[in-house]
């Protein structure tokens, strides 16, 4: 195709493994002229070689492309090649799988309201190219995903044109390779099949802004959360970390031991800078002032400790676990990282208490201020109380304490307790709750009065030690 083409008519790129870009002379200038056509072609999952003279020409052709394309994966399907003959492109090109080919027949159900976007509908129709139609239906998502169930329709399956249902998760494409790379590294070998979702490589798509993750969706469950609120849920909790989670957990899962501070490792998690002024305020005007530059600080004069460095999920909430007869269910593995076992039960542990329930529960702010007030005192942490058979909140009491029991089997009460510390204080990072910002607010400001007392507890506690030795 001349390059004068690519001007006047899409390129109908559906069934195409690569494009050729040839900017030598004297083309130099009209290949740069068209170079929107590298994300089209990117998109629709080629690869894509430029063809150059000399190393100056590289370098120009270079700079213009990747002022067009965001930084992302999809740059690593670009090859700048100097002398390339014919046939070690047509090479590349046999080698490279584009995907599935877009499917612009098929037909998308979405509830009323729920828009999408032009390029969420292009990857919609690669992933599931091989249906007829798909009926989306919004889950709860992070803060820039679209998650939603797919009931799909397949076209031409052996097995029926009605597969199980499918997830899919619409994202930035750095997120989405990264969350991918995740169920690779740390769940296909580690969690139970069964346990977790199962991604379906074919389906999942990368592209110049957004990437599109496809998997099982987790049938006939409950989410935590609910079983929480029931107090049903001591069970479920056991599961999630001592048999979901056991492949992570267990000691002999430990990659190395680490020495140092814990809050280091954990510095993605309270960035002191997020603080927002209106809960500093907040608590001022309940006679509470701490800095958050100092707060942090006192975090790196901890005593250093040892402790054992294996994966932790990263964000684990209630809605995250699910729950299908004995089995707790994990999913979202976007954020798996490497830090102490201590983070991944302390940060359940802090959602559980500080998470505004739905509505219809009726929740008083009274009792659950003096719940956690309770809970969250040093002596508390390092020591759990037993629940009194007439405590307020029992489901609240309940689920914590389970997790605190979990784990402390396998963390040492001041580790967990500077973890708790950190995940309070996170809490003060972000913004309320737009559907309840009034009793959202209140909660994060006592996240943050709480998680400062529990580190000077610490801090109290380190400070006895060493006088004592």
């Amino acid at each position: 195709m001349e390059l004068e083409d690519f001007r006047c008519r899409a390129l109908d790129l559906a069934h195409s493994r690569g494009l050729v870009l040839c900017a030598m002379p004297p083309k130099v200038s009209a290949v740069t002229a068209v170079l929107e056509c590298v994300a089209h072609a990117l998109n629709h999952g080629l690869y894509v070689v430029v063809m150059l003279a000399d190393s100056l020409a590289h370098g120009f052709v270079q700079e213009k492309i990747e002022k067009l394309l965001p930084k992302g994966p999809a740059r690593d399907r670009v090859q700048y090649r100097i002398g390339a003959t014919p046939p070690e492109i047509a090479e590349i090109f046999a080698r490279h799988d584009p995907g599935p080919a877009i499917n612009q027949g098929l037909l998308i159900h979405r509830p009323d309201g729920f828009l999408l976007t032009e390029a969420q509908t292009f990857l919609l129709q690669r992933a599931f190219a091989d249906c007829d139609s798909v009926a989306l239906s919004p889950l709860t998502g992070g803060r820039s995903a679209m998650t939603v169930l797919v009931q799909a329709t397949l076209s031409n399956s052996m097995a029926g044109p009605h597969p199980l249902p499918f997830f899919a998760k619409l994202d930035r494409a750095t997120y989405i390779v990264t969350e991918r790379e995740c169920y690779e590294r740390y769940a296909d070998s580690h969690i139970a099949w069964h346990l977790r979702p199962n991604l379906q490589p074919r389906r999942c798509i990368v592209g110049t802004d957004l990437g599109i993750l496809v998997g099982s969706f987790v049938t006939r469950s409950e989410s935590l959360w609910a079983l929480i609120l029931e107090g049903r849920a001591g069970r479920a909790i056991a599961n999630l970390f001592e048999e979901t989670l056991s492949g992570w957990r267990a000691p002999e899962a430990a990659l190395q031991s680490e020495v140092g501070s814990i809050a280091p490792a954990l510095c993605k998690v309270f960035v002191y800078q997020n603080v927002r002024k209106r809960y500093l305020q907040a608590a001022a005007c309940l006679g509470f002032v701490r800095e958050p530059q100092a707060v942090w600080e006192s975090f790196l004069n901890l005593p250093t400790r040892i402790w054992p460095k294996a994966p932790v999920h990263g964000d684990m909430h209630a809605d995250n676990a699910r729950v299908r007869g004995e089995d707790t269910i994990i999913i979202d593995l976007a954020r798996v990282v490497l830090g102490p076992p201590s983070a991944d039960p302390a940060c359940m542990e802090v959602w559980i208490a500080f998470q505004l329930p739905p509505s219809q529960y009726g929740v008083d702010e009274g009792q659950w201020l003096a719940t956690v007030k309770e809970l969250f005192a040093v002596h508390h942490v390092l020591t759990p109380p037993a629940a009194p058979p007439d405590s307020s909140l029992p489901w609240l009491r309940d689920a914590v304490l389970q997790t605190r029991h979990v784990a402390l089997a396998s963390s040492p009460s001041v580790d967990y307790a500077i973890t708790l510390a950190l995940y309070l204080l996170r809490r003060a990072m972000f913004e309320p709750d737009a559907d309840a910002p009034q009793a959202d607010s209140t909660r994060r400001t006592w996240a943050w009065i709480l998680g400062c007392q529990l580190l000077e507890g610490v801090q109290a506690l380190c400070l006895e030690y060493r006088e004592a030795a």
